[in-house]
């Protein structure tokens, strides 16, 4: 949601609401990030041979935006919106961030099959 329609739908949430969505947003949506940039970040390592430094770098960039945005939500929810233009930014890095992440766990367990099937064909 872009910070212009995050702060409208600010003005209309009640506090018990906005309660409830900063402590989802502090305790779910930290655990969220941890998970799938461990899975990525994890796959990325194990697939990628010699390019593995690199390639777990997406994941893990995506799960500091992750954090860096859920931290700018939860000081909007807290009355301090002043930062919340930064979403403009801040989301669109994390999930291309995120799509390159996921790309390169494709491509790597893609890759890391078809090696060993030639392994495998090799050896019979």
């Amino acid at each position: 949601m872009p910070a212009a329609a995050a702060r409208e739908t600010l003005l209309i949430m009640p506090a018990d609401q906005k309660s409830a969505h900063f402590w989802g947003t502090v305790v779910a949506d930290t655990v969220y990030p941890l998970a799938y940039g461990a899975l990525f970040a994890g796959t990325a390592w194990r697939f990628a041979g010699r390019f593995r430094r690199w390639a777990v770098v997406p994941a893990i960039a995506a799960v500091g935006f992750d954090f860096l945005e859920n931290t700018l939500h939860a000081l909007a929810l807290s009355g301090n919106e002043t930062l919340l233009s930064l979403k403009d930014v801040i989301t669109p890095a994390k999930f291309t961030l995120l799509l390159i992440a996921v790309g390169i766990a494709a491509v790597t367990i893609v890759a890391s099959i078809i090696k060993n099937a030639r392994s495998r064909r090799r050896d019979q």
